[in-house]
């Protein structure tokens, strides 16, 4: 009895968890970059930098580190575009960061999560960082993989989207720790 007791409750647990975070062909998650401040200064380090001046864009690369408060970039290649505003220039304004291209062994890290990617972008005026190519995302309760993983830092909302092959909607793995109960 104490057997099918046991069973029973960790069936029901599978269900309810898995209701409760996944959605064919993806999965949900909160992340604890929810209401991330985009605003924060971003440093960014690298091998080199080629800044285009007339395209608004600077191009670091070779081991690319880019750190915006509890949030860090890595990447082989961070392509950066930026409002740039001539009069602005001239008082003094640092041109608006828009966007962050990364391409290349990407890398995305906060103080809950860790993901690995071939390409991301960070688009700072919608507050969303889509990351895609054989994604990888490590969390302290699980691993999930996929082919495309939209973290959205207003809402906290994460979503990740299994490879479309053939015809298919993809699929997405994942590996969940259960927590040990005590006595059991």
């Amino acid at each position: 009895m104490q057997m099918y007791k046991f069973f029973s409750g960790a069936a029901i647990f599978a269900v309810v968890l898995l209701w409760g975070i996944m959605s064919p062909p993806a999965m949900a998650q909160v992340s604890a970059l929810k209401k991330h401040d985009v605003k924060q200064p971003i440093h960014i380090s690298a091998d080199r930098l080629d800044v285009k001046q007339k395209e608004n864009m600077a191009v670091f690369e070779g081991q690319v580190e880019a750190v915006q408060k509890n949030l860090t970039l890595q990447a082989d290649r961070v392509a950066v575009f930026y409002r740039g505003n001539r009069k602005s220039a001239k008082q003094g304004d640092a041109p608006s960061i828009m966007r962050l291209d990364a391409s290349g062994h990407v890398k995305l890290s906060s103080p809950t999560e860790k993901i690995e990617s071939s390409w991301g972008v960070y688009d700072m005026e919608e507050q969303i960082v889509t990351l895609g190519g054989n994604v990888v995302m490590i969390h302290k309760d699980g691993t999930l993989k996929g082919e495309r993983l939209v973290l959205n830092l207003r809402t906290g909302l994460t979503r990740m989207e299994g490879a479309r092959q053939q015809g298919t909607t993809g699929r997405v793995t994942g590996e969940f720790r259960i927590p040990e109960q005590n006595g059991q």
